[in-house]
């Protein structure tokens, strides 16, 4: 099992102990906050499952999301993202996405977005897009991030 940690989840703990300082010294933050009471509670584990081709998540040990993928040489094809209806809502695609991504930056890959969830992702956060390869990006309809003449712009 290769458990996936980006920055990221390093900084959203790290975040937390500075601004609740409760929580650090092991106090009950439930009074100061409640949410992020709830949000310590729950467990989040992303990992690549390469012999399922997929990355899943995890909450609070059981199986909530999966990114499935193909790999083709360095290119990791991501094909499919599904969450479970009853995990539907919270943001884990967007968790599982990103922490995938990152994965396959640390690895020295590159992505092709054939998911419509993983590819609206890499849409809104353009520090992915150096992870689909210049060539390709016109076929899953993402902007370059070097325009060239032609694309509207001019010199």
């Amino acid at each position: 099992m290769h458990a996936v940690a980006s920055a990221r989840q390093r900084s959203h703990v790290t975040d937390a102990r500075r601004v609740f300082p409760a929580y650090v010294a092991g106090q009950p933050c439930g009074a100061v906050a409640p949410v992020l009471r709830c949000w310590l509670a729950a467990m989040i584990a992303v990992e690549n499952r390469p012999e399922l081709g997929r990355y899943q998540l995890w909450l609070d040990g059981e199986l909530a999301a999966y990114a499935a993928y193909e790999v083709h040489g360095v290119h990791m094809a991501f094909m499919h993202t599904q969450i479970e209806e009853q995990f539907a809502g919270r943001g884990l695609g967007t968790r599982l996405v990103g922490d995938a991504l990152d994965d396959v930056r640390a690895n020295g890959g590159s992505v092709l977005p054939y998911c419509p969830f993983v590819r609206s992702f890499i849409a809104k956060h353009s520090d992915y897009l150096d992870l689909v390869p210049a060539g390709q990006r016109a076929a899953f309809g993402l902007a370059s991030d070097d325009p060239s003449p032609g694309d509207g712009e001019t010199l």
